[in-house]
């Protein structure tokens, strides 16, 4: 749980999903099916935030491809 504990405090997702995965993982292995059903719908809540970064991110840099295309489109006619 040390690990869940540093990924939260540096605010580190990528991290924090593999911890969760884990501790899932761990309790579904010692049978504590509650506990890891509540990891992995935790899990699958950070992974969901990470998923929309990565296509926010996507999407922007499609954006500005875009943009310095149209501006070099305007230079070459120019």
């Amino acid at each position: 749980m040390l690990s869940r504990q540093i990924a939260m405090r540096d605010d580190n997702l990528e991290e924090l999903s593999y911890a969760l995965y884990n501790l899932s993982t761990m309790f579904e292995t010692r049978g504590e099916l509650d506990s890891a059903l509540e990891y992995l719908k935790a899990y699958t809540d950070v992974k969901d935030i990470l998923n929309q970064r990565s296509n926010a991110i996507d999407a922007y840099r499609a954006y500005v491809g875009m943009a310095l295309e149209a501006s070099e489109a305007k230079l070459t006619i120019a």
